[in-house]
């Protein structure tokens, strides 16, 4: 295959070029001036980044573009320890599997200024998507959640006088301080050491697996998946690598919270109200959906369903009423909708951001950062010294009042134009409000972490390599070992671990004396779930059939839909196979293969026909397309199916629907490339080559 995609960057047509006095000359403007340098000339204008870290050396042995190197693509990847100096490979693979969940479309943008980091996300009113809330919720699962939890578990652990040294300590110092009078500046104290010390907090606060401790008293507890398989989980479920199983629990978490929805909506415990036949169909988009399941986009037509199924006369005539009601609270829902999100999206940057400036990340300097965030604590520690707590709080309590009672102060404020004074003389100090563009200011979200290493490792000709692939536990793999263990808490923790594990084993022979008619229950309920995913099979067989006939006939709609469901194992092994260079898909219904050259004047990504037979010499004939990577207006992760299809298919065939990508260039030409088991890969390797600035949309 090497060879393939040599004569294939020799053989593809002409790339369009713009025109420097046409409609895109900005653009062209900002393809001048991308020069290579030692790093990427997005990480040199942050004034906040280090020196790049290196990188490891990777192999030549894979197909793939000339001077690329391989850092672990390959089907027994070898992959360096670490692949990036001074970042573990395993915080790595935690980012860039996050940003493949959280990233899932991009738009080029023009307007930031020199030293701001990109992929931020839009805050327009049309940015609002299904796929988005979920990434939004799953990320605040990740971040404030466990946070939070994990700063509740901590408190309890200092009250339960367990490790009781540590707590007579902290209690020591409290009531000295409180006694001098000095509380404020001691805690403040506390915090300012927290943040430029980093030593100091895991011997303050030392780190042990969240699931093991009961928030409520603050010692051992068995963890809700019933073995103490991973630290950084609620529930302590198993994990092959660190992260997953938090990653799991996020996705479970959604996932819980929509049922909910649901059920609240349709109501009577989750009874359906569509129709009762167990056969599939497709809907206008091409989703496959069961008939058996309320569309859950259609909420308010089930609800409508249930109350005309009980409905009175009385409630009938007052039907129209019910609809205006309906229609008003619904549409104030989704007016505010796009509010939600941006304070949600806030929220979640600002505790990322806090966080990575708290802990050095490479390539960003993390002292800078740190010492930013200790200002205003060192003032503060000034103000409570200096002046007296009862001036502190006397003057806490007339912000609050003029706050409160001062609507008419700010009301006459507005009358003598002072805004507009302000946004005449400050344009930004809106933006001063704003805890990221001050104290915060050139800090990473976990998502512009990971676009800053996916650019420096193509500046190095080192594409990152994508993270392990996750096997499942039910083909007959081995239990991967857990990256928890009871010894991982402190040793004052010993003696109600041993009862812990007593009464587990004593729990788990209760259960296996009960007797057998829950057995034989379970067995019936088996029985008949096997005869409904059966002939759920068979429908979805049917449908997919459909498909395949209409794209023999011609029909493009089917024809980019051919191919895209496969099993898990060849999915597994073209992934395998796939990359760094090199990635298959299809094009308009034709199988092919998708290259990135990075050795030209300048990088370019190309479709072919080419097939990946060894046989195959000269590819001249079949280079379809080829697209300048720095052209690319927008790039977008789009479905094979519909969310709900691809979940039936899923859970019915046991095979996977393989996901594509959607590319549209600056003169508006748009590539539709479908059946891409690499389609994270390639997305990130897109946005990391070109010297575009990205806005996640």
């Amino acid at each position: 295959m090497a060879s393939q995609a040599d004569s294939l960057m020799k053989s593809l047509p002409p790339t369009p070029s713009l025109d420097s006095d046409g409609p895109h000359t900005t653009f062209d403007d900002q393809r001048a001036t991308f020069k290579p340098t030692k790093h990427h000339d997005r990480v040199s204008e942050v004034p906040t980044v280090a020196e790049p870290p290196a990188l490891a050396i990777g192999e030549r042995e894979r197909p793939k573009d000339p001077e690329t190197e391989d850092l672990g693509w390959s089907e027994n990847p070898k992959v360096p320890i670490p692949v990036v100096n001074g970042l573990n490979n395993e915080h790595l693979w935690i980012l860039v599997r996050r940003f493949n969940k959280q990233v899932f479309y991009f738009r080029r943008i023009t307007n930031i200024p020199p030293g701001v980091l990109d992929c931020n996300s839009a805050t327009t009113s049309d940015s609002y998507s299904p796929d988005k809330l979920r990434s939004a919720l799953e990320r605040l699962y990740l971040t404030i959640v466990v946070g939070v939890a994990s700063a509740l578990k901590h408190i309890a652990r200092i009250r339960s006088w367990t490790e009781a040294s540590r707590t007579a300590w902290f209690c020591a110092a409290y009531f000295l301080a409180w006694y001098k009078d000095v509380l404020t500046p001691t805690i403040l104290t506390l915090l300012l050491t927290l943040v430029m010390v980093p030593s100091s907090r895991t011997v303050l606060f030392p780190p042990a697996p969240l699931a093991a401790i009961d928030t409520s008293t603050g010692g051992v507890k068995k963890p809700l998946a019933g073995q103490l398989g991973s630290k950084d989980s609620i529930t302590g479920a198993q994990e092959q690598f660190r992260g997953e199983a938090a990653e799991k629990e996020a996705d479970h978490f959604v996932t819980g919270l929509s049922t909910i929805a649901v059920s609240v909506a349709v109501g009577k415990e989750g009874q359906g109200v569509g129709s009762s036949s167990p056969a599939e169909e497709t809907n206008s988009t091409g989703e496959i959906v069961d008939a058996n399941v309320p569309n859950i986009v259609d909420v308010e037509g089930a609800v409508d369903a249930q109350r005309a199924a009980s409905a009175t006369d009385k409630t009938m005539k007052d039907d129209t009423g019910s609809k205006q009601a309906a229609t008003s609270v619904q549409q104030t829902m989704w007016d505010n909708l796009g509010t939600l999100m941006s304070t949600l999206i806030m929220i979640m940057d600002i505790w990322e951001m806090t966080g990575n400036a708290l802990t050095s990340s490479p390539p960003f300097k993390s002292l800078p950062m740190r010492v930013r965030i200790a200002s205003p604590i060192a003032l503060l520690i000034v103000v409570s010294l200096v002046f007296p707590e009862y001036w502190v709080y006397k003057g806490i309590t007339l912000g609050f009042g003029l706050a409160f009672f001062g609507q008419p102060i700010f009301d006459k404020l507005a009358q003598k134009h002072v805004l507009k004074y302000l946004d005449h003389w400050i344009p930004t100090w809106r933006q001063y409000l704003d805890i990221r563009n001050t104290i915060l200011l050139g800090v990473p979200t976990d998502n512009q972490l990971t676009l800053t290493l996916l650019r420096l490792g193509e500046t190095n000709k080192s594409p990152l390599p994508p993270p392990p692939i996750i096997v499942g536990l039910d083909k007959g793999a081995s239990s991967p070992p857990p990256t928890a263990h009871p010894d991982d808490l402190p040793p004052e923790y010993s003696e109600q671990v041993q009862e812990v594990h007593a009464a587990s084993e004593t729990s788990t022979d209760a259960l296996e004396d009960e007797d057998s008619p829950k057995t034989s229950r379970k067995s019936k309920g088996s029985k008949l779930l096997g005869l409904v995913k059966g002939t759920t099979k068979a429908g979805v067989d049917g449908v997919l059939g459909i498909e395949k006939a209409k794209a023999v006939v011609g029909i493009k709609e089917a024809k980019a839909k051919t191919g895209i469901v496969q099993p898990v194992e060849v999915v597994e092994k073209v992934q395998r196979e796939d990359g760094p260079s090199v990635f298959r898909g299809k094009w308009k219904g034709t199988q092919g293969v998708l290259t990135v050259s990075t050795t030209a004047t300048q990088p370019l990504v190309a479709f072919s026909k080419l097939g990946l037979k060894k046989d195959v010499d000269s590819p001249a004939e079949t280079a379809v397309w080829s697209l300048l990577i720095n052209d690319i207006l927008e790039v977008r992760k789009v479905g094979g199916f519909g969310w709900k299809g691809k979940m039936i298919v899923g859970w019915s065939t046991g095979d996977r629907v393989i996901d594509g990508l959607e590319i549209i260039d600056v003169n508006g030409n748009v590539y539709y490339i479908t059946a891409l088991p690499r389609r994270d890969e390639l997305f990130n390797r897109l946005v990391a080559i070109g010297n575009q600035r990205w806005e996640s949309c």
